[in-house]
Formats: structure tokens, C-alpha cells, sequence
């Protein structure tokens, strides 16, 4: 537990250079100007989320760089240790996101007018803070097994593939569906099934099962890397 707690803070002290107080007021204002442009706080929360993705690869590029891989072998690391740990550590940046770009979010909504999609609507924002969340970690469940298989170099590019094809094909999934009949009797099943509580179960029982298979996935990449 100490090995692996160590870790992450080895983790946290390697993406520090980039999450500098000039980084974060730059992502403040970015967030802070697209509340006031869309007048949606829900916007400026997906823009911070999608901040906060981009530093994933932060702890594997300066590993990277620094040979941090073969400082593992050296020191007798276990490998399940540097997996799990970097697990734990994109589950801590994403919570960090989600509350900073919450908190400037929510204060430029209150600050630029009342009328700002805030006050009328705290469900829908937490319930877009949970599909953000969920889209994102999903990006992440399949990007880290990338990183751990062909390290930050090579897999930088192809990890954007993901990313891009939710934030692609979300839309255009939506838009084809709109309409559809299908869509509309899945739905009107899913209500008269199901209610909000058993949705939001069952989709954090999806992602932690996801989030599970990332998991073993990459551990078993690690430790057939030879360093």
C-alpha cells in the first residue's frame, strides 16, 4: 500500500510542471469565456473535462523522457503497482477536473446573468457532469492500455482516435436516432421499466466493469514489455 501510494504521488510531483497556476488561470479564463458565449454552464464543464484528458499522457511522456520504465526494473518495482497507480492517478486529475471546471463554471454562470442555464437547471448540469464523466473515462479506459503498450511516443496520435470518435460519433449517434422509431420504443421501454436510481446503477456498474477490463488489459501489456 505504501509502494503504491508512493507512486502516485511520484505521479502527481511528474505532471506538476504542467499543471502550473499559469495553465489552470489560462483553462479558468478559457472555461470562464465559453459560460459567457453559450450562456451554459454545462459547456464550460465539457471544455474543463476535456482539459483534464489531455493530461493523462502527461506521467507517461516525462517516464518517457526521464527512462522512468527501466527505473522501475532496476528497483524491483512491481508492475501491477505502476498499472494500478496510474489508474489511481487518472481517477484523482479527472476528479480534480470536474470540480475546477464546476467551480469556474458555476461562477460565471452566477456572475455573467441569472438568466444562464444555473439556477434552472442544477439536475440537468449534474446529470451532464455524469455522461461527461462516463464518455471520459471510457476514452481513458481505452487509451491507457495504448500507452502501456506502445509508450507515449508511438502512441500519442493513436490514442487521440477514441476521443475523436465519441466526440464524433455521439452526435451524428444522436442525430441518426432522433427520429427513429426504434429509438423512440427503446426509450418509452426504458421508462416504464426502469427509473433514474436503476439507470445510474447500472451505468456505473458499466463503467466500473469497463474500467476493470482497461485495468487487466494493461496490466497484462505491462508485463510482457521488455525495458
Amino acid at each position: 500500500m505504501n509502494k503504491l501510494k508512493s507512486f502516485v504521488q511520484l505521479d502527481i510531483i511528474t505532471t506538476k510542471p504542467y499543471l502550473t497556476v499559469k495553465y489552470l488561470l489560462i483553462c479558468a479564463l478559457m472555461i470562464f469565456f465559453i459560460v459567457t458565449v453559450f450562456r451554459d454552464i454545462t459547456v464550460g464543464i465539457s471544455v474543463g473535462m476535456v482539459l483534464g484528458i489531455m493530461c493523462i499522457s502527461y506521467p507517461f511522456a516525462v517516464g518517457e523522457k526521464s527512462n522512468m520504465d527501466v527505473l522501475y526494473v532496476t528497483l524491483s518495482v512491481n508492475r501491477k503497482i505502476v498499472v494500478l497507480g496510474r489508474y489511481i492517478f487518472t481517477f484523482l486529475l479527472y476528479a480534480f477536473f470536474v470540480l475546477f471546471s464546476l467551480l469556474v463554471a458555476s461562477s460565471a454562470s452566477l456572475f455573467v446573468t441569472q438568466n444562464a442555464n444555473f439556477v434552472s437547471g442544477v439536475g440537468e448540469v449534474f446529470g451532464t457532469v455524469f455522461l461527461l464523466t462516463t464518455l471520459f473515462s471510457i476514452i481513458s479506459a481505452v487509451q491507457l492500455p495504448i500507452f502501456f503498450k506502445f509508450g507515449y511516443s508511438r502512441a500519442k496520435f493513436i490514442s487521440l482516435i477514441p476521443f475523436f470518435a465519441i466526440l464524433i460519433g455521439y452526435p451524428a449517434w444522436t442525430s441518426v436516432l432522433k427520429d427513429s422509431a426504434f429509438s423512440s420504443s427503446i426509450n418509452n421501454f426504458l421508462i416504464s421499466v426502469l427509473n433514474g436510481d436503476i439507470i445510474i446503477a447500472f451505468a456505473v456498474f458499466a463503467l466500473i466493469l469497463v474500467m476493470l477490463v482497461s485495468y487487466r488489459l494493461s496490466l497484462s501489456i505491462y508485463k510482457r514489455r521488455e525495458f
